[in-house]
């Protein structure tokens, strides 16, 4: 697993350094990265609302397999499973599918953010650990903190004067500027919110669930006004219940730099499935679903015809 840590951060640190260098604004960075993750996940999320208008289609036909073997729940998931075999259709795609891909990316950005003078600023390596054994002379560090000593530095960095010797000037004044844009209204993005600890760290993951309910609350008010039954499936709380458990969780696991991630995303999210709903109604892509299916259909009779026709 630390492999893959270590792998992931190292685009994702290019890409935060990139950015920053750019604006020289940290928060600038993530900005941008949560608008790039949104745009390459546009794509699933528009193929999520067509799966939404095709599971519309089969509510009718897992209404009879209910009916038919109602009192037989293994036999109703059986034919369920067999109904969505046919029509080619995955229920994972209109569910948590698009939530799990994100793990890549917050993985590959906790990464980048818990190694920033390596991955970042890309500082040599015997200036990283000069800065990183310096801060473990001046601060009272925590076994989770030894896994975060970049962070570390950059959160007692003022206090590291006369014990970086062997490390440049430029350098130095990198990492100072660095460590001044890892705060917000006075909150260090560095530090991670502790749940035994009550602090003004504790906003970001709060603001980070809320902001992902939105999403969750609307999806669900849509469902319960199109589809009823359709509301009620278990892929529907998944939907409902699962981002703003991560955001939270995730939240108080990480520094606080990745519940700005979750924010920002969330908000973004929450836009693009309003925006999304307007552009994409489910009628309109059901219907169009319907016509493409009886095109294929049409299609697949000719070829059969033709095929035997040439046999003949």
């Amino acid at each position: 697993m630390t492999a893959l840590y270590d792998l992931l951060a190292v685009p994702f640190g290019y890409i935060i350094g990139f950015f920053y260098d750019i604006s020289n604004n940290y928060l600038f960075s993530i900005l941008i990265i949560t608008i790039l993750t949104r745009l390459i996940l546009l794509p699933s999320t528009i193929k999520q609302q067509r799966s939404s208008a095709a599971q519309m289609r089969l509510q009718a036909k897992i209404k009879r397999i209910q009916e038919m073997y109602k009192g037989n729940q293994q036999k109703i998931n059986e034919e369920t499973q067999a109904l969505y075999q046919r029509e080619g259709f995955n229920p994972m795609s209109s569910g948590c599918l698009p939530l799990l891909i994100q793990f890549p990316v917050m993985i590959g950005l906790y990464s980048a953010i818990r190694t920033p003078l390596t991955n970042v600023l890309h500082l040599g390596s015997d200036a990283v650990a000069t800065l990183t054994g310096a801060v473990e002379k001046v601060a009272e560090i925590s076994s989770q903190g030894r896994a975060t000593l970049e962070i570390e530095v950059l959160k007692h960095f003022s206090s590291l004067q006369g014990l970086v010797s062997g490390v440049s000037e430029k350098d130095l004044e990198t990492v100072k500027n660095f460590s001044d844009s890892f705060s917000l209204f006075g909150i260090n993005l560095a530090d991670t919110p502790q749940v035994s600890e009550p602090s003004i760290l504790w906003v970001l993951p709060i603001i980070s669930g809320l902001t992902a309910l939105l999403t969750s609350i609307f999806l669900l008010i849509r469902q319960k006004k199109q589809n009823p039954d359709m509301a009620k499936n278990p892929m529907m709380g998944c939907t409902f219940l699962l981002s703003p458990v991560m955001s939270i969780y995730f939240g108080f696991l990480f520094p606080g730099a990745i519940s700005i991630y979750w924010i920002i995303g969330n908000i973004l999210s929450f836009i693009q499935t309003v925006v999304l709903n307007y552009t994409h109604k489910p009628g309109k892509v059901l219907a169009q679903l319907m016509i493409d299916e009886t095109v294929n259909s049409r299609a697949r009779e000719q070829s059969i015809k033709n095929t035997a026709k040439y046999r003949d």
